[in-house]
């Protein structure tokens, strides 16, 4: 950084952001797997729970080495009969689980069904030995109790004749635990998933939390003191008030009008003249006439787009370009080196003009959004029972929250930087006035050194040369029908 040039106290982020930042990513990532990612417990053979739903020949039910019967229902369904049990079994334990039925002698397993959700763990429906339901549930953690669902066919038991009467659908019954269970199934299946996922995808959110709000803070921050910044300002004399180059003095001097990509292009080539990169001469003896020879065997690996338009209209020998006298016989650049003139101009306009587009609040902006969204999520993932859901409404909000972390130091940072966009505006001035009076009669003298910034800053061409000699090289070749002959060249009319 030169001497005399702006820059914030706190161009961030520094070790402390990047430290703030992973910290925080790191504890709301470990939160959230702490929340949701832990609930599976171990059980063992020993921590088996058993309930057995024991019926007899007579269609009643009850819960084995309890005394009280459970309700039996009929349920009718495309005109056959059905008993039907439905119980609750508590699941506050947290223990592995096994719900089977003890039928009577006689009846049919094969025909009878068992339904049980509520877990948080798998469940099994699959049947013993001897053909009878079983549901096994492997360990899980506190959750709603077990519902219970078993349906055999009426005809299977000896009902009592006031029991015979079908009380309504048996689908009634079976499609809110068959929905529940499908449900059931979608909240294991994520959260199995996360748990799966866990070693490679909790670094990838911590880098999508952290890692890349910083690394925009960084590039930011790069893209934004790369820039020329303004200087301390200088008297008006012949040096212009900063060091910008032709096509960023065009760009700064424009202010909001459009750039002026013609008179851009013919200061940038005068420019890479000055700078030795381009070979100029004064020419008598060229066809069409009087001009200037630019040569351009010294640009062979200069990645540059005012160099490819020259090429792209040079001579047939393809190494110089002829910027003539006359108008009528000039060489045109072709459109598509034109437009690909057009397009680094408007770049570099953007470029330059990001110092006036780094808003702070538009940062607090987004910062208070993802708090919003953090909050909401957080809100939204206590208030649904379904756990899946809540593990990925939680993994939202200890993303969000430390991105609004870095989002709000960024926005604190750049608030700094709006200094720059002060002195900028009185840069802008400054030029404005060197560049009306520069060359005139009241003013400072042109130094030749200035012909680049003199071309692409404007129309007014004052204490430019208007005549040369023959033998006259470099910028000292250079007239004001050279200046307007290159932007010709250009020129979209």
């Amino acid at each position: 950084m030169e001497e005399g040039w702006l820059a914030p106290a706190r161009p961030g982020p520094g070790r402390v952001h990047v430290a703030i930042a992973v910290v925080a990513g790191v504890l709301a990532l470990a939160t959230w797997f702490a929340l949701t990612m832990t609930w599976k417990a171990s059980s063992g053979p020993d921590d088996l729970q058993t309930t057995v739903i024991e019926l007899n020949e007579r269609g009643r039910a009850a819960v084995g080495g309890s005394t009280e019967e459970l309700p039996v229902e009929v349920r009718s369904s495309r005109g056959v009969d059905y008993l039907a049990v439905a119980l609750q079994v508590d699941n506050r334990s947290a223990g592995a689980q096994r719900v089977s039925v003890q039928l009577p002698a006689g009846v049919d397993p094969e025909r009878t069904t068992l339904r049980v959700v509520g877990s948080l763990d798998e469940i099994r429906i699959r049947r013993d030995e001897f053909g009878k339901p079983r549901a096994d549930v492997t360990a899980g953690g506190p959750s709603d109790d077990l519902r219970v669902l078993f349906v055999a066919p009426a005809e299977l038991f000896n009902l009592p004749a006031d029991k015979r009467e079908s009380t309504g659908d048996l689908a009634d019954l079976t499609r809110p635990i068959d929905e529940s269970a499908r449900s059931e199934e979608d909240e294991l299946r994520t959260l199995n998933w996360l748990r799966d996922a866990s070693p490679w995808l909790l670094p990838l959110l911590l880098v999508a939390s952290a890692g890349v709000p910083l690394l925009l803070w960084w590039r930011a921050r790069q893209r934004f003191f790369s820039m020329r910044r303004p200087g301390p300002g200088k008297e008006l004399d012949s040096a212009p008030p900063s060091s910008l180059d032709p096509v960023g003095a065009a760009v700064l001097v424009a202010g909001a009008r459009g750039v002026d990509a013609a008179a851009a292009f013919a200061g940038h080539v005068l420019d890479l003249v000055e700078r030795r990169q381009l070979l100029m001469r004064r020419t008598m003896d060229v066809d069409p006439g009087a001009g200037v020879l630019i040569g351009l065997g010294h640009a062979d690996e200069l990645d540059d787009a005012a160099v490819d338009a020259l090429r792209a209209a040079a001579l047939p020998d393809g190494i110089t370009a002829a910027v003539t006298d006359s108008r009528a016989k000039l060489r045109r650049v072709p459109e598509a080196e034109q437009d690909a003139w057009h397009l680094h101009v408007a770049a570099r306009e953007r470029f330059e003009g990001m110092v006036d587009r780094v808003d702070p609040k538009r940062l607090l902006g987004f910062a208070a959004l993802l708090v919003v969204i953090a909050i909401v999520a957080i809100v939204g993932g206590a208030a649904t029972e379904l756990y899946g859901r809540r593990a990925l409404l939680w993994l939202a909000a200890a993303i969000a929250l430390p991105s609004a972390l870095t989002f709000g130091l960024w926005a604190r940072d750049a608030a700094s930087w709006r200094i720059v966009t002060r002195a900028r505006r009185t840069e802008r001035a400054q030029w404005i006035a060197w560049r009306s009076v520069v060359g005139t009669s009241s003013g400072p003298a042109l130094d030749q050194r200035n012909l680049p910034v003199i071309a692409a800053t404007g129309a007014d061409l004052a204490g430019v040369r208007t005549f040369t000699g023959p033998d006259a090289v470099a910028l000292d070749a250079v007239t004001t029908k050279t200046i307007n002959g290159l932007k010709a060249m250009i020129a979209d009319d």
